[in-house]
């Protein structure tokens, strides 16, 4: 290994991910790479083999798949092109459209390439809500099994980033409940628009 250090940086656009990479010396650009995504925005319906699944009107999703392809198409583009030895590179950045946010299982598999949703429209990332205008639209509805509880989230703006609480360690709580990983969400309707 050499002693010099480089980090890559992957912006996940809405039809394609940009790879640079850079010198951490001197913040110099080595080599960028582009990488369009095979389905682009999933607007009219759903990829192969469910072509069947037709899209109303304002859906825009992008398809979890895109998002190795790139790692594994346009990394490796801009290490070929600069000539840099993978083991030289000591971090990798990643940035998304506003907040895009991925449905997976408790292991980080995308809820996408499970049979059981793959044909599911809330298993792919949802690049803005649709509907979303003057008067609040149901975007949101959290149900506790065991309480029964509901929580409903209406709101009049086009994004709605939420947080699972995904890095969150084990801690305790009111009466000595154990709070862990999932054990809660937040939302955050938010104007950014990525159409």
């Amino acid at each position: 290994m050499s002693r010099n250090r480089y980090t890559i940086g992957v912006d996940f656009g809405t039809e394609s991910a940009r790879a640079v990479l850079v010198d951490v010396a001197d913040g110099r650009e080595l080599a960028t790479a582009v990488h369009q995504y095979a389905t682009g925005v999933i607007d009219e319906r759903l990829p192969h083999p469910d072509e069947d699944v037709v899209l109303e009107h304002d859906w825009a999703l992008q398809d979890p798949a895109n998002y190795i392809a790139s790692f594994q198409v346009a990394v490796p583009r801009a290490l070929a092109e600069s000539g840099v030895d993978p083991a030289d590179v000591i971090g990798i950045g990643i940035d998304f459209t506003v907040c895009t946010m991925l449905p997976t299982t408790a292991d980080g598999t995308p809820l996408r390439f499970l049979d059981a949703y793959r044909r599911e429209l809330h298993a792919y990332q949802n690049l803005v809500l649709d509907g979303t205008g003057a008067e609040p639209l149901l975007v949101a509805r959290v149900r506790d099994p065991d309480s029964g509880r509901v929580l409903e989230l209406l709101t009049t703006e086009p994004a709605l980033p939420m947080y699972s609480g995904n890095q969150l360690p084990t801690i305790g709580g009111k009466r000595g409940a154990e709070y862990r990983v999932y054990a809660v969400c937040a939302w955050n309707p938010s104007a950014s628009r990525t159409l």
